[in-house]
């Protein structure tokens, strides 16, 4: 896990992410808050808030754009992050750990499953009228 969101940095940092690269990363700063929300960490939760809020504004765009090109701002801070993500895989003991993956693999089950209502559903009501009307 550790290696992995360091090689993913690593790509960001050179201009060269990818989205799996971003996704990776957003994964090491959302469980190093998880983990540091529970008495983990070294670094202050407010920082890890604000670096979370730009990866994931990161993901956003980058997805509805397709573009990967890191902030200076996130650059800046993503070092600290990682650095204590990998200490927290080291120090922290197991169960922390894994209650924090569980914590990470809920989240993106019920951001997929949101996802997937939006799909389903009409974007406005003229749409659910006209799916009705023809549903008849």
């Amino acid at each position: 896990m550790s290696l992995r969101s360091r090689l993913a940095f690593e790509a960001m940092r050179a201009q060269r992410a990818t989205a799996r690269d971003v996704r990776q990363v957003a994964q090491a700063v959302l469980l190093t808050g998880f983990m540091t929300e529970v008495g983990h960490g070294l670094l202050e939760l407010p920082f890890l808030e604000e670096v979370e809020k730009e990866v994931l504004a990161l993901l956003e765009r980058g997805r509805a754009v397709d573009d990967w090109i890191m902030p200076e701002t996130l650059l800046e801070r993503l070092p600290a992050v990682i650095n204590e993500h990998d200490r927290q895989l080291r120090e922290v003991r197991l169960g922390v750990v894994k209650a924090a993956c569980e914590r990470l693999d809920r989240m993106v089950t019920s951001a997929i499953a949101r996802s997937e209502e939006r799909v389903e559903s009409p974007a406005s009501p003229f749409e659910a009228n006209s799916v009705q009307q023809r549903g008849r």
